[in-house]
């Protein structure tokens, strides 16, 4: 073999590799992500909805993990009780495309829904937050602060 064919064999398999690993990484991660969380909402209660699309990018899975984490960590005596409730759901999936309609979603995102007697009652969505990915303790705080208001509101228009 000279070295010229030996060079164009190894350029060949770097550009292979190069396109490989980002497909086999995507694949990785689509098995291990679930498309929906199917566990039934309570009949009051409120949801974090983290709404996603079939095509992610590194803002999409920052907002979608910190929201978690965030309901998981700052709010487990709400998420004990089923007061507060998180889902991640694939809304481009077939049979989840109501969500784009009913929430008007022009992307996928945070939104926060008061459920009254297994209904909607209201809801609002957390769009300012995609500008935040970039500084996650920011993002963070604003979420916890915009779920606590979110509560806060339905508490009150609980009480007699």
């Amino acid at each position: 073999m000279s070295f010229k064919t030996g060079i164009t064999a190894g350029l060949l398999l770097f550009v292979a590799a190069s396109i490989a690993t980002p497909i086999v990484r995507h694949l990785r991660a689509a098995r291990r992500e679930p498309i929906a969380d199917t566990a039934p909402v309570q009949p009051n209660a409120v949801v974090v909805y983290y709404f996603r699309a079939n095509a992610r990018c590194a803002a999409c899975r920052t907002l979608e993990a910190c929201s978690r984490e965030i309901v998981e960590n700052r709010f487990p005596a709400e998420a004990a009780d089923g007061r507060i409730q998180w889902r991640a759901i694939d809304y481009q999936s077939p049979g989840n495309e109501h969500y784009a309609a009913d929430y008007q979603l022009l992307t996928g995102g945070v939104v926060l829904v008061e459920f009254r007697e297994g209904r909607p009652k209201r809801y609002t969505a957390l769009t300012e937050t995609w500008n935040m990915t970039g500084d996650r303790a920011g993002l963070a705080r604003h979420l916890e602060d915009r779920i606590r208001a979110f509560l806060a509101t339905s508490d009150r228009e609980q009480r007699p």
